[in-house]
């Protein structure tokens, strides 16, 4: 049986089909998605999202006579065909809801034999019915059914990996990793297109930043083509960039190569940063998770709290600023939780996004790092914000970080 928590961590439950339906929104691709439940349930999905492509979604409008009469997969048959011939895509991905996990329709095979008579890869997704899932567990579902689609597998290039998960940047890191003679085949996040995702095959060694942000997709990939996964830490700051390009580096016994390309770039950041953290040291940051779902990788990776050791990096203590239950066996569970993930850090919870608010002034806080959507909650407590996920990759990105931090703290109301 699953412990209470055990599925979203410190982070917001989820809804595998809105989760899913949103991350397709913004990823790029001439593929069609047929959600296979009654008419209600699909029109929640489309509206509002940023970067929508609604034109791809699809439903099957089930009816209630469907149900009664037993003809949901023929109904389902019926839709996988239409979309195939009219729109031509290049992949299909039939959504189970939370009506076809209760009346037990099998849309695996009728996927599997869909695919079976046309020239596009129909894949199914079963939903968690009426329970629910978490945020990395969306981000893995997406990122599997991207690899799915992909034909082709080559071999494996020599010398060259796959990111997966990061957030791009102004190129620097693969620069780096060109200079000791390191390639990148490709560089995925949450926003890369489908033709991206089906490159996956050709790289030699998969790059996450959270292996439990991907787990279905390393089991795939291993059992399909065996290219090895390797967990690095996120390269924000200075410590976290050099540890990313020299583990990287140590797996294709480059170290050496590697630890003089570093040399050449990395000492510009290292004195500033060094200079801040004086500066900066004892500062209280409060560093705020679980407000908002989201599947953005780097994000969500490590619970949300991967981004936790650049501050400290910076001289910041740091206080984790939790948004959800505050009863007893939830506290024990993040304490547990925080000591597997050996972080040392006060955390504070507060339920809801007014009490943001009054959580803030418990301490006299120098900066909150929180998402930019609760700007209007921090504003009263009268403490600079920077949002979550602003924090920039690398080297340069780690001065860009400085700046971003000084003009921030530069606006404290004393």
């Amino acid at each position: 049986m699953r412990r209470k928590y055990d599925h979203a961590k410190l982070s917001q439950s989820a809804c595998l089909l809105e989760g899913l339906c949103i991350c397709l929104m913004r990823t790029g691709g001439d593929f069609a998605v047929i959600i296979h439940s009654y008419p209600d349930c699909a029109n929640v999905l489309p509206r509002g999202i940023p970067g929508q492509l609604p034109g791809r979604f699809f439903c099957t409008n089930l009816r209630e006579s469907d149900v009664m009469a037993g003809t949901t997969t023929d109904r389902l048959s019926e839709c996988i065909k239409l979309v195939a011939e009219v729109e031509n895509p290049v992949a299909i991905y039939v959504f189970g809801s939370c009506l076809s996990e209760l009346i037990g329709d099998d849309i695996e095979s009728v996927a599997a034999a869909a695919a079976g008579s046309l020239s596009t890869p129909v894949i199914a997704v079963t939903s968690s019915g009426l329970d629910d899932t978490s945020q990395k567990r969306v981000i893995d579902r997406h990122a599997e059914l991207m690899y799915c689609a992909a034909q082709n597998k080559p071999d494996p290039q020599p010398l060259t990996v796959n990111l997966i998960g990061l957030a791009w940047d102004d190129g620097e890191i693969e620069e780096i990793l060109a200079g000791a003679g390191i390639g990148v085949n490709v560089h995925l996040n949450e926003k890369s297109p489908l033709s991206d995702w089906c490159r996956l095959p050709a790289g030699a060694l998969n790059v996450v930043i959270d292996k439990d942000l991907y787990s279905n997709l390393m089991e795939k990939i291993k059992k399909e083509v065996g290219t090895p996964f390797m967990e690095v830490p996120i390269p924000t700051g200075v410590a976290g960039t050099d540890s990313f390009f020299m583990k990287i580096a140590g797996h294709f016994k480059r170290r050496s190569e590697m630890k003089a390309v570093i040399d050449e770039n990395r000492k510009e950041a290292a004195d500033a940063l060094s200079a801040k953290a004086a500066d900066w040291k004892g500062l209280k940051l409060a560093y705020n998770i679980g407000t908002e779902r989201n599947y953005v990788p780097y994000i969500t990776a490590k619970n949300g709290l991967c981004e936790v050791n650049s501050f400290r990096e910076l001289g910041f203590d740091v206080t984790l600023l939790i948004q959800g239950s505050p009863e007893a066996d939830r506290v024990l569970f993040i304490s547990r939780l925080l000591d597997e993930m050996k972080i040392t850090a006060d955390f504070d919870i507060f339920v809801d996004n007014v009490s943001m608010t009054p959580a803030l002034r418990k301490k006299a806080y120098d900066l909150v790092y929180c998402v930019g959507a609760m700007a209007e909650m921090v504003s009263p407590a009268k403490v600079p914000m920077i949002a979550l996920g602003s924090l920039l990759t690398g080297y340069r990105g780690c001065l860009r970080n400085l700046a971003l931090i000084e003009n921030a703290l530069a606006d404290r109301r004393e």
